[in-house]
């Protein structure tokens, strides 16, 4: 419960500091094998990032790469 906390806390702030933050505690989830709550923050990521950054930009690259490994985790090819 205190990563959700910490990644509800910072996905408030919308900045590129946080954002990697809740990254960290999204893929921390995965390894937990809590794929539902780590896909729900990599979608809250991302529909930050494709608001302030460009579309073809890395870090959104980097976004896609970890949503289709919970999908793919989840079964969901």
């Amino acid at each position: 419960d205190i990563f959700i906390g910490s990644a509800d806390t910072l996905i408030k702030n919308d900045n590129r500091d946080s954002l990697v933050y809740v990254a960290k505690i999204a893929s921390v989830l995965g390894e937990l094998a809590c794929y539902p709550e780590s896909l729900y923050y990599y979608m809250k990521i991302l529909k930050i990032r494709e608001r302030v950054l460009h579309e073809d930009h890395p870090d959104i690259a980097e976004i896609y790469n970890n949503i289709g490994y919970v999908y793919g985790k989840l079964g969901n090819h």
